[in-house]
């Protein structure tokens, strides 16, 4: 069994998320808006399919995706990214390669700190804002 993290639930196609593949998702489109993070349901894939994720390519935003790379559960992390990097330039040395894959494992790094900043930020906020002279928090109980 893979550790992704937690679940979040995706509501543009109502299933039920890794935080792993959340966070990879949006640096992705973030890099480049029409490359995506794909899921594709069991249901859709063939019999000898093991590839539960993909990366698709859209030409624009109602077109069908062109799959330029294919992934199992325990690729979805940095490496990804760095192969996505790796197509773009074209990386042809071992350098060019390595730099590119230490270059999304920092920009990846980056992610999680501000997703952890911002979730530090709304439980101060919600501590400031509350009416409460208790308020308990991640098994923690505060007096206020």
């Amino acid at each position: 069994m893979v550790d992704t993290g937690r679940l979040l639930f995706d509501e543009d196609s109502e299933t039920w998320v890794s935080e792993k593949f959340q966070q990879l998702a949006e640096v992705i489109n973030d890099w480049d808006p029409r490359l995506r993070l794909l899921w594709i349901p069991e249901r859709n894939r063939g019999p000898g399919d093991i590839y539960p994720y993909a990366v698709g390519f859209f030409d624009n935003e109602f077109s069908e995706p062109h799959i330029i790379l294919y992934l199992l559960e325990e690729e979805l992390n940095s490496g990804v990214l760095g192969t996505l990097f790796n197509m773009r330039d074209n990386a042809q040395n071992v350098l060019e390669k390595l730099e590119n894959m230490e270059q999304a494992k920092k920009i990846m790094e980056a992610k999680a700190q501000m997703e952890h900043q911002a979730e530090l930020h709304d439980k101060a906020r919600a501590l400031w804002k509350t009416p409460l002279h208790t308020y308990t928090m991640d098994g923690k109980v505060f007096h206020l």
